[in-house]
């Protein structure tokens, strides 16, 4: 598999999880606030080859005043073998000035929710 395909599903795999958790919004990737995507990185394990059957693993790492963090980890469905690792880390903005703001606390709370953990770490 082409390495930068890496960084197309990690965004399929973070839309989805907000999804499930209803935490999209039409026309906006997240309900409630914007955010811009800071950094990205993936580092890679093992080859996928072509059909190869590829799992998305997602979860919120943490989450700073302004920021939160996604990893993600790709294994191999039939072996269960680690093909990549990496992350995203985001940070909520008001899009009038494009400064950050404080994630909503109604945000972090579904996530802490969901994830079962406090997610509070400073970024």
């Amino acid at each position: 598999m082409f390495h930068g395909n890496y960084f197309t599903y990690m965004d399929v795999g973070r839309v989805d999880y907000l999804r499930n958790l209803d935490l999209m919004e039409q026309g906006r990737p997240i309900k409630g606030f914007d955010n811009v995507v800071v950094n990205s990185t993936c580092d890679f394990h093992q080859p996928a080859r072509y059909d190869d059957p590829i799992v998305i693993h997602v979860r919120v790492a943490e989450m700073g005043e302004t920021s939160f963090r996604f990893q993600f980890l790709f294994t191999h469905r039939k072996t269960g073998n680690t093909l990549a690792s990496g992350g995203s880390t985001h940070v909520a903005i008001d899009m009038d000035s494009l400064r950050p703001i404080p994630v909503p606390d109604s945000f972090r709370q579904i996530l802490e929710s969901f994830e079962k953990r406090d997610l509070t770490n400073s970024l």
